[in-house]
């Protein structure tokens, strides 16, 4: 029997950078900024979450989360290791469809997944990797990645969001199949951190409620810091 889905049911997979060069970053701060942000969608829609975090290793720290009962901590996102970031980022999707595909009451309406990350790929293994990783860690890695997300948005119609401090986030996720308009990138402060969270609060929002066009300049603007709003 076809599971329906739940148009007040969202799902909201994130999957965060916390290599070493994260420690730039405010990850107190940082943690409390992700819960924020969870939390202000389940003020209009109920939410399951899924987190994990990557370096070289790759961790889940929320597994089917209700939403309104989300606690990230620094913990769960201290900075440490090298950035393994194409087997994550596969490693991530392939989980949360997986959790998914076995729901047999009612499925959510919307899948946003979120990535948060300071940088590209400096390593391809992932230290704790799984055989189903290997087809993420050669030389078609990359294009492996990005047929896997064109299947998720074309066919499942996930949204992808992806956040990106310190290098060219719309490039990156051009590389892999995800739309500029849905790449934001953010100033390498903490108050850089606090703008982009605000911004992808924004953006689920418009998403749930079916107005989501990309991110907008004043969004953009405030996340590089360009301004004193």
């Amino acid at each position: 029997m076809e599971v329906s889905l739940d148009d007040n049911l969202v799902c909201i997979s994130a999957l965060i950078d916390n290599s070493g060069s994260m420690a730039n970053l405010n990850t107190t701060e940082l943690a409390q900024g992700l819960n924020r942000m969870i939390k202000e969608q389940c003020e209009s829609k109920e939410v399951i979450f899924y987190g994990a975090s990557f370096n070289d290793i790759f961790k889940i720290f929320a597994d089917g989360v209700n939403g309104k009962e989300i606690n990230i901590t620094k913990n769960n996102i201290d900075p440490d290791g090298m950035t393994a970031l194409i087997p994550s980022f596969a490693r991530m999707i392939k989980y949360t469809g997986e959790k998914l595909s076995k729901m047999t009451n009612r499925k959510p309406g919307k899948v946003i997944f979120i990535l948060l990350s300071d940088g590209e790929q400096t390593v391809e293994f992932l230290r704790n990797r799984i055989p189903e990783d290997e087809p993420f860690e050669h030389s078609d890695s990359k294009k492996n990645l990005k047929n896997l997300i064109e299947e998720h948005t074309q066919i499942w119609k996930w949204d992808f969001l992806y956040l990106g401090t310190n290098y060219d986030s719309l490039q990156a996720g051009a590389e892999i199949g995800i739309s500029p308009k849905q790449c934001i990138n953010y100033q390498y402060t903490p108050q850089g951190s606090q703008q982009v969270m605000k911004a992808c609060s924004s953006a689920m929002s418009r998403i749930t409620s079916n107005k989501f066009n990309g991110f907008n300049n004043t969004e953009r603007s405030q996340a590089m810091n360009d301004n004193n709003i």
